[in-house]
């Protein structure tokens, strides 16, 4: 794990997340959420990171593990006097898309991305290896590669949204502020 610089101020929003699964949508639509609303291309981090400069870092992932773990949304911040406003702003995002449906245009984008991308990365034999063999430690085939892009090519903008309700829940949550060294 990259840990941050201790002088800037780290906002990490955690939600229990679900264990993988290949045989239901949960693991390709929360992977695939924070792709859409965290990742370099959304709106979020163009706005914060791009535009305003309020972060150097903005990221959310859900780690593929046999058992549930966390969906982290992490932001690295340029000020410790905007650590409010961009928490505010963090879970007004979350609460959105658990309103609002993601634009199907940019999830068939981030669709192919996801499906094209993995291919790329198979380029050498310690990489299709080591790909092969996270699958298997999840599921002890590596038929999960193929059933895991089944469900991501099966995902709606729906899904999403209805992943984002089921996980990101006020009652799963945990919010930690890292401020920095003290003065």
């Amino acid at each position: 794990m990259d840990w941050p610089s201790p002088t800037l101020p780290l906002i990490t929003i955690a939600y229990k997340g679900p264990a993988y699964t290949d045989t239901a949508k949960d693991t390709a639509a929360l992977d695939t959420f924070a792709t859409i609303v965290f990742g370099q291309n959304s709106e979020l981090y163009q706005k914060l990171v791009v535009r305003e400069q309020k972060l150097d870092s903005l990221s959310a992932s859900s780690p593929f593990r046999v058992d549930p773990d966390l969906f982290t949304i992490r932001a690295r911040l340029k000020r410790a006097e905007d650590i409010p406003a961009i928490r505010a702003e963090l879970l007004e995002t979350v609460k959105r898309f658990q309103d609002e449906l993601v634009s199907a245009d940019k999830l068939e984008a981030v669709k192919k991305r996801e499906r094209y991308g993995f291919t790329l990365r198979l380029d050498n034999s310690e990489s299709v290896a080591q790909t092969v063999a996270s699958y298997v430690s999840l599921r002890r085939t590596p038929d999960s590669i193929d059933k895991l892009y089944v469900q991501y090519g099966q995902l709606t903008p729906a899904d999403l949204r209805e992943m984002a309700r089921k996980y990101l829940i006020e009652s799963g949550r945990t919010i930690v502020t890292l401020t920095g060294a003290a003065k």
